[in-house]
């Protein structure tokens, strides 16, 4: 069973976060972790680089960041342990269509 991704951007500016538009042929990035999901389009990653999100809600919420690499010209993510200070995964995103992810996702928004 999946879980509805709740996340909560601390230092992102939100008030340039739209999630109303549903771009079909969008391409965007998405990360699954412990069956949370959250997905993210390129440009609002390389506008609002770093962001600093959660996945998840109360003890279970995971703390993220996603930074735009220029040089790569691709994002990336990185999940923190809050049990365990200092260690840290990046995550590979899949990159998808975001018709296709809304398929499978219709209850999620993607940050834009």
């Amino acid at each position: 069973m999946r879980r509805v991704l709740l996340f909560c951007f601390v230092l992102a500016a939100c008030s340039n976060t739209s999630v109303t538009a549903d771009p079909v042929d969008t391409v965007i990035y998405s990360i699954e972790i412990d069956s949370y999901v959250a997905a993210y389009t390129p440009e609002a990653i390389r506008r609002d680089t770093p962001i600093y999100a959660y996945l998840g809600t109360g003890e279970a919420k995971i703390p993220l960041e996603i930074i735009w690499d220029a040089a790569a010209d691709a994002p990336v993510f990185t999940r923190y342990y809050k049990e365990e200070p200092g260690r840290s995964e990046r995550i590979t995103p899949v990159s998808v269509l975001w018709s296709a992810w809304k398929k499978v996702y219709p209850e999620i928004a993607v940050y834009q």
